[in-house]
Parts: structure tokens; C-alpha cells; sequence
């Protein structure tokens, strides 16, 4: 084990976990510390890595792809997207403990900066409460529901890390939707 904050809080404990992804990328997690670590199997053993690794978005499908949507009442926005670690590989549901999750912001084109609304996102379906993204066939999706969303204005929706300290998203998906 390399000498970091990682490696140090790992070392006393005997109830360490590290679960592999095929990208060879895992976690550990100390059961005497509750440090959150990742860490790279390599040749030469076991590399701690003192940050968080980032993971790509893909998405999202039409209509919201196209641009803008425009929506007048209650509509249901299927957010449809591919999550890929650093070497290219997709990321399903047993790769990730934290599923990603829905955020919305708000932008009334008159207020200032978008005000975060994502308390008051409803799946429809598919997607679960807390605003996580189910893993379906090999997509994380999300049926999003328009209906608490009333106000005119444009709303961004994107898909963001479930838990920052076990991944980011960067880029992460991005769609917006128009209320007139």
C-alpha cells in the first residue's frame, strides 16, 4: 500500500471491502474509519487513489436531445443516458453502490442565477424517489414528470453523481425543457 490518507486509514483495519469493477477500478471502504477510498489493482498490488474517479455521460435520447422541449402541462420526459469510466467502459448497475440521480434547475430568465428544483422532481415509471435513475437494458433512465413544474421558464435537467465521494460526472447530461 502507497503512503496516503487513503492507504494510512485502510491499513489497521481488518473489515476493509474492495469490490472490483471490471475497469479494475474499486472501492474500499473502512469499516473502523468510515474513510471512502478508491483503488486501482494493479501488478504491484494495491493503489490508493485520494480522489474520487470521474465517469462520462452520454445522453440524452430525443426529444430531448433536439434541443428545447416545450412543454404546456403535465408531460412525462424520458431521460435516457450511458454512464463510462475513464477507459471507455459502461457502467451498470453492479458497478456503481450509488445510482445516478436527476437534477433540475430553474432559470425564470428574469431572477438571476437557476435556483436548484430538483426537490420537486416525480418519476413516472421508471426512476425511483430521491431522484435516482433506474438501470434498464444498458441505460440509466429516468421518467421524469413535469407536472410540479409550472412556473414559466426554462428548466435544465441533468444527470449528476449519486455520491461525490464514490464518483463524479463530468460531462454530465444535460437536456432542458421550456414552461411558456
Amino acid at each position: 500500500m502507497g503512503d496516503s490518507p487513503c492507504s494510512t486509514a485502510l491499513a489497521p483495519c481488518s473489515n476493509t471491502k474492495l469490490t472490483l469493477s471490471p475497469t479494475s477500478l474499486s472501492t474500499g471502504v473502512s469499516s473502523c474509519g468510515n474513510t471512502l477510498c478508491h483503488a486501482s489493482i494493479t501488478a504491484r498490488g494495491i493503489e490508493f487513489i485520494d480522489t474520487a474517479p470521474t465517469h462520462s455521460c452520454v445522453g440524452f435520447e430525443p426529444p430531448l436531445a433536439n434541443g428545447p422541449v416545450k412543454v404546456k402541462k403535465n408531460r412525462v420526459l424520458p431521460l435516457k443516458a450511458e454512464l463510462f469510466d475513464a477507459d471507455g467502459f459502461a457502467l451498470g448497475n453492479g458497478h456503481l453502490d450509488a445510482a445516478p440521480v436527476v437534477q433540475v434547475m430553474y432559470d425564470s430568465g428574469t431572477d438571476g442565477a437557476p435556483v436548484d428544483v430538483s426537490m420537486d422532481a416525480l418519476p413516472a415509471g421508471l426512476g425511483m424517489d430521491g431522484n435516482m435513475f433506474v438501470f434498464t437494458g444498458s441505460q440509466w433512465q429516468f421518467n421524469l414528470k413535469t407536472r410540479n413544474y409550472t412556473a414559466p421558464g426554462t428548466y435544465m435537467v441533468g444527470l449528476v453523481s449519486g455520491d461525490t465521494a464514490e464518483y463524479g460526472v463530468a460531462p454530465i447530461c444535460v437536456a432542458e425543457f421550456v414552461i411558456e
